[in-house]
């Protein structure tokens, strides 16, 4: 009886939260590679995101990772700092890793809710006239959705 009652205890929570748990590791996974990256050393650390979304217009789950960052190096120094890294990613090949600068981003439209967007319009409004902010950002997409609502 104990049996049956966790089979379909199992069974509903499955239907109720699905993939979640599973996308919720493989985020923390991919958060994990991303901290260990290194950064300019003019650089500072404004903002850290991590998100599970649908960035698309179809059933399946994109990684996001990011954080803002503000230096006083010049946007080329930061691009080319930035060019040839990658983190690995769980099942594709490596992902490379994006620079984006504030000034220079239209944030609403690739991010249309969520922690990144926050914190995006946060620091766009954040003027200096030494320093360049800027999202360093890794985004693994078109993972399965597995019944997960934010992906949906």
């Amino acid at each position: 009886m104990l049996a049956i009652l966790l089979a379909v205890v199992g069974f509903f929570s499955l239907l109720l939260f699905g993939g979640m748990p599973i996308h919720n590791w493989k985020l923390s996974i991919i958060d994990q590679r991303f901290i260990e990256l290194t950064h300019p050393t003019s650089s500072r650390l404004l903002a850290h995101m991590a998100e599970i979304s649908n960035y698309g217009n179809s059933n399946h789950c994109d990684y996001a990772v990011g954080e803002i960052r503000t230096s006083s190096d010049s946007k080329s120094a930061i691009e080319e700092y930035y060019k040839n890294k990658r983190i690995k990613s769980l099942v594709q090949g490596p992902i490379p890793v994006e620079t984006f600068f504030l000034d220079e981003l239209d944030f609403y439209n690739f991010f249309p809710s969520g922690p990144f967007l926050e914190a995006l319009a946060k620091y766009s409004n954040f003027s200096t006239t030494t320093e360049r902010r800027y999202l360093v950002l890794v985004l693994d997409p078109m993972n399965p959705a597995t019944w997960d609502a934010r992906c949906h």
